[in-house]
């Protein structure tokens, strides 16, 4: 049951990130609530998962580049640097 309902998280996700044109921002180009929240999902998800490769699949960056896209986006953003170590577990 729980890979079913990753797998349509993240296709769900997917979707919106594309249709605003891949800009590693969930909503134009600059760094917005849920940018912030999506970064917290996945480090929380990642942590609790960790050491269940497969249950971590759907989040991986060939199943979902998109959401891991804003990550990379989000670490190297100069303003959050200082606040966050991205999902030290």
């Amino acid at each position: 049951r729980f890979m079913t309902l990753a797998k349509d998280v993240v296709t769900y996700q997917e979707k919106w990130l594309k249709e605003n044109g891949s800009t590693g921002h969930y909503f134009g180009n600059k760094t917005t609530y849920i940018d912030l929240a999506l970064l917290g999902t996945l480090c929380a998800i990642r942590c609790t998962l960790k050491g269940m490769p497969e249950m971590l699949e759907p989040f991986n960056k060939k199943n979902a580049p998109l959401m891991n896209n804003i990550m990379t986006t989000m670490e190297k953003d100069s303003k959050l640097v200082k606040y966050m170590s991205t999902c030290q577990c």
